[in-house]
């Protein structure tokens, strides 16, 4: 699948990892980076396995890429679900502003540099 391959969902998908076993295993932490950097990435790399699996599995299509209107529901859904309903049943959440800010950054990186239909070769005519 070309889109795993893509830089940005690299770069994230690396960063987001490195940064979570760092804090994971207290070697290293920075508050903007623990309390931002995670949500600014988690857009690009859920929406980017969303595309591969739906591209690989469901319309069997390379071409197939995220309506900007899918977009926005993901945004809304994890929004609602990170920044209002679980800081309601678990101290371990809060409700920030900035996190949906960051949320909202990320989804425009998925659009604007992940979110792209792949080339599908032509076959040459006979």
């Amino acid at each position: 699948m070309k889109i795993l391959r893509n830089p940005v969902f690299i770069t994230a998908a690396i960063t987001f990892w490195v940064t979570y076993t760092l804090e994971h295993f207290k070697i290293f932490t920075l508050p903007f980076v623990h309390h931002y950097l995670d949500d600014l990435l988690a857009m690009p790399v859920i929406l980017t396995l969303a595309v591969a699996v739906q591209r690989q599995w469901v319309y069997r299509s390379p071409q197939y890429t995220l309506s900007k209107a899918q977009i926005i529901f993901a945004v809304l859904y994890v929004s609602v679900l990170f920044e209002g309903i679980l800081p309601a049943f678990s101290a371990k959440y809060t409700r920030d502003v900035w996190d949906v800010s960051a949320y909202i950054f990320g989804a425009w990186v998925f659009y604007r540099f992940i979110n792209q239909r792949q080339s599908i070769p032509l076959r040459p005519q006979p």
